[in-house]
C-alpha cells in the first residue's frame, strides 16, 4: 500500500503514520498524509525554539554573574570561560552606556564592589571631582581613616600660612590630586548615565566605569605584613602609576592572566580574595579579563626601579593599554620628578575652578609649589621615608575602609571606649612583639613599656602643666604582652612607688582584637580569617589615632605607617609626640632593629657609663 501510495501522488512519507492509511483513490489520502507531515514539523520546531530559548538564557545568567563585582571564580569556571563567546547581542543597550565599547559591556569583567554606595557617595566621588575645592573636600576626606576631629579633615585655618599650615595643605592636596588622577576618567560616563541608568541588567555594577581614555598599571599585592604591603610596595607602585600617567588598579585572584595577578591577596578571605574585601575601590575604572589576561608584563625588576627613582619609563610600550611590572617592592628616598609634577599640574587644575577671591588661595599656592620641596630629616629616628608628604598622603589613599568596614570600625571605637574620655590625656602604646621579636627587633616586657610610657608623659606634663591621670591606649598582637598587661593592673602600685611618679596610668583596651600572635596576618588567617584579622589590626590602628603622645617599636613598618598618619595631622588631637624606642636614652629602654649593626655595641657602652 506505502508503494502505491508514493506511486500515484508522489508523496515521500516518512512518518509511519501515513502507513496506517487505508488506500483509497482521489485527492483525500494525500491531503491526509499532508497535515499528518505538517502537525510533525510543527512540533519539531517547536521543541528546537525552546531550546534555543534556554540556551539564551543559560547565556544571559552567565553574562550576569560573571561581571557581577562579588563573583568568585572556580577551576571550572576559568576553563568554560576561555571557550565561552561573547555573541550576546546589545541591541538591547540603552543610551546611558553610549560611552562604552561593546567588549566591555559584553564583559566579562573585574567589577568593583559597590555595597552600601548611594547616589550621594557616587556624586562625592566622581560627578565632583574637578571642583573639589570649590564645593568642599570634606566629603573625600572623610573617606580616610583619619579621625572625624582631626586637622587633616577640618578646614580650621584661616589666612595662616605658617609653615605647619602649609605642610598640611600640601598633604591635603596631594591626597585630592591622586583621587582625580584615578576617578577623572570615569566623569563623562557618569554623566552620561545619569539617574536612571539600567546597569544591573547588564551586570554592571554603579562603580563600575569602562574609562576608554585611560591607561591602566596592574598592581598584584603581596604576603607582606599591612605596614610593610602598605609602605613598600602599594605606594612606590602608586607613585610609578603617576608617573607613567596610568591608573593603578589593583588585582589578585583573577581567573586568568599573569601568575601574579591570579594569586590571592593572603590579606583578604571575602570570596574575591582582594583589597576590596575591606578597602575602598581604588578606582571606579574596570578592566575585562581580556585586558588583564593581555597586559604587557615587565620581567626586570631594573625597570620599576628606573621609573621610581629616575622617572625613567620602558621605551616603545606607551600605546599598551594594561602594564604590569613582576616586581614592584622599593623604598622611596627621593620622589620621582614626573610623579611631583603631575601632582603638582592636578593641583593647579583643582586650584583654577576656584574664585578669584578665595581666601585660601595665597596657601593653596605655596601648598602646590611645596609639593615638589625636598623634606628636611625627621627630629629623633630619621628613618626610610619618615618625612616624605607625597608618601604619607598616598598612604592615606590606599588605607580609606570600605563603607561597611568604616561602619565597623566606628562600632568598635564606640565599644571601647569610655564615655568620659578625652584624648589629650593619652599615651599611645601599640606593643609590638610575638614573630618581631625573632628576627627583626629586641623586645622589652609590658613593665619596660610602660616605664617608656612614664618618661613620654612625665616630659608632656613639664610642658603642659596637666593634672589628670593619663590613659593608656594598649593595643597588642601578642598574647603573652596581654596576659603581662592584665597582671600589671592587679599589682601596680609597687611600679609607680619605685618610679615615684605623680599620677596613675588607666587603660583603654581593644577587646575585639584577636591577638593572633603575629604581625603577619597570612599566618593570622589560620586561626582567624584574614578578613577579621584585618579588621582587628585597623582598629587597633585607628584606636591608636586617638593618642596624644605615643610610644612605639620603629623597627616595625606598622608603627612606622602610625607614625606617618600622625606626623601628617590625622589624629584625634592637633598635636601628637611620638617616641620611638629607638630613641629612648635608657639602655634597659633602647631597642635596636636587626639592621643597625652597631646599636647593640654602642647601647652596651652606654650602660657601662
Amino acid at each position: 500500500m506505502k508503494r502505491t501510495c508514493q506511486r500515484r501522488f508522489e508523496v515521500f512519507i516518512i512518518d509511519r503514520t501515513c502507513t496506517n492509511l487505508f488506500w483509497f483513490a482521489g485527492s483525500s489520502a494525500q491531503l491526509a498524509c499532508s497535515f499528518e507531515k505538517e502537525r510533525k514539523i510543527m512540533r519539531s520546531y517547536v521543541l528546537v525554539m525552546i531550546l534555543v530559548v534556554v540556551l539564551v538564557a543559560i547565556r544571559f545568567y552567565q553574562i550576569i554573574w560573571i561581571g557581577h563585582p562579588d563573583y568568585s571564580f572556580s577551576n571550572v569556571e576559568k576553563e568554560s570561560n576561555d571557550s565561552r563567546s561573547n555573541s550576546l547581542s546589545i541591541s538591547h543597550i540603552t543610551e546611558c552606556l553610549g560611552l562604552n565599547s561593546n567588549e566591555w559591556i559584553q564583559g566579562p569583567r573585574r567589577g568593583n564592589v559597590d555595597h552600601e554606595m548611594d547616589d550621594a557617595f557616587l556624586q562625592t566621588m566622581i560627578l565632583n571631582v574637578p571642583y573639589i575645592l570649590r564645593d568642599g573636600i570634606s566629603s573625600i576626606l572623610d573617606t580616610t581613616l583619619c579621625h572625624r576631629d582631626s586637622r587633616f579633615r577640618n578646614e580650621t585655618e584661616q589666612d595662616d600660612e605658617d609653615e605647619r599650615t602649609i605642610r598640611l595643605w600640601v598633604v591635603r592636596l596631594v591626597y585630592l590630586a591622586f583621587h582625580y588622577h584615578q576617578h577623572q576618567w570615569a566623569v563623562p560616563e557618569a554623566e552620561k548615565r545619569g539617574d536612571n541608568c539600567k546597569l544591573s541588567e547588564q551586570s554592571i555594577g554603579k562603580f563600575d566605569f569602562e574609562c576608554p581614555d585611560a591607561k591602566f598599571l596592574l598592581v598584584p599585592l603581596r604576603g607582606h605584613g599591612l605596614g610593610a604591603n602598605l609602605r613598600t610596595d602599594i605606594v612606590p607602585a602608586l607613585l610609578v602609576a603617576l608617573v607613567s600617567n596610568r591608573v593603578a588598579v589593583f588585582v589578585n585572584n583573577a581567573p586568568e592572566g599573569d601568575e601574579d595577578v591570579t594569586k590571592p591577596w593572603p590579606l583578604a578571605s571575602c570570596d574575591r580574595k582582594d583589597y576590596q574585601c575591606f578597602y575602598l575601590p581604588e578606582t571606579p575604572c574596570t578592566l575585562t579579563l581580556q585586558d588583564i589576561r593581555e597586559a604587557h608584563v615587565f620581567q626586570n625588576r631594573v625597570d620599576f626601579r628606573r621609573a621610581l627613582k629616575q622617572s625613567i619609563l620602558p621605551s616603545g610600550f606607551h600605546d599598551k593599554k594594561v602594564w604590569l611590572f613582576k616586581h614592584t617592592s622599593g623604598h622611596t628616598i627621593q620622589l620621582p620628578k614626573l610623579a611631583v609634577a603631575r601632582l603638582q599640574n592636578y593641583s593647579n587644575h583643582l586650584l583654577n575652578q576656584l574664585p578669584d577671591n578665595d581666601y585660601r588661595l595665597p596657601t593653596l599656592r605655596k601648598a602646590v609649589e611645596a609639593i615638589g620641596y625636598e623634606d628636611p630629616p625627621r627630629e629623633g629616628l630619621n628613618y626610610a621615608m619618615a618625612n616624605l608628604k607625597v608618601h604619607h598622603a598616598l598612604e592615606f589613599y590606599a588605607m580609606r575602609p570600605s563603607l561597611p568596614s568604616k561602619r565597623k570600625l566606628k562600632q568598635i571605637l564606640q565599644d571601647v571606649l569610655p564615655n568620659d574620655f578625652d584624648p589629650e590625656y593619652t599615651v599611645g602604646l601599640p606593643v609590638r612583639a610575638s614573630d618581631k621579636c625573632r628576627k627583626e627587633s629586641e623586645c622589652i616586657n609590658f613593665e619596660l613599656h610602660m616605664q617608656a610610657a612614664a618618661e613620654v608623659w612625665n616630659k608632656h606634663l613639664d610642658a603642659t602643666h596637666g593634672t589628670r591621670n593619663p590613659v593608656v591606649l594598649f593595643t597588642s598582637e601578642s598574647r603573652q604582652v596581654v596576659a603581662e598587661q592584665k597582671q600589671f593592673t592587679s599589682n601596680s602600685s609597687f611600679f609607680y612607688e619605685q618610679h615615684n611618679l605623680s599620677f596613675a596610668f588607666d587603660f583603654v583596651v581593644n577587646h575585639h582584637d584577636v591577638t593572633p600572635d603575629t604581625g603577619y596576618l597570612p599566618d593570622a588567617a589560620e586561626a582567624f580569617s584574614a578578613d577579621d584579622a584585618m579588621l582587628s589590626a585597623v582598629s587597633s590602628f585607628q584606636l591608636q589615632l586617638l593618642a596624644r603622645t605615643s610610644v612605639g617599636n620603629c623597627c616595625s613598618h606598622f608603627h612606622h605607617l602610625l607614625n606617618d598618619f600622625l606626623i601628617e595631622g590625622c589624629g584625634a588631637t592637633h598635636e601628637n609626640q611620638f617616641m620611638c624606642l629607638q630613641e629612648s636614652a635608657d639602655p634597659l629602654l633602647h631597642v635596636c632593629c636587626a639592621w643597625h649593626s652597631e646599636c647593640k655595641r654602642a647601647k652596651a657602652l652606654k650602660a657601662l657609663e
